[in-house]
């Protein structure tokens, strides 16, 4: 709440609804790719990124 009180003293841009629904068309693009990403096909350190990755997006989906 102090932090939503704070922000109303500024004059903050806000996005339009058709910036909003593009962000969010955006990001369920991403998340697409990153659970599609493989894990096992590398031995290097790409796999496991994509696994971090995917661990981030089912986390951030769990808690949001």
């Amino acid at each position: 709440k102090k932090i939503d009180k704070f922000l109303e003293k500024y004059n903050l841009p806000r996005l339009s609804q058709e910036e909003v629904e593009n962000l969010n068309q955006s990001n369920k693009s991403v998340e697409e790719v990153i659970k599609n990403l493989p894990t096992k096909n590398s031995t290097g350190p790409e796999g496991f990124m994509a696994k971090l990755y995917q661990m981030f997006i089912k986390e951030s989906i769990n808690t949001s």
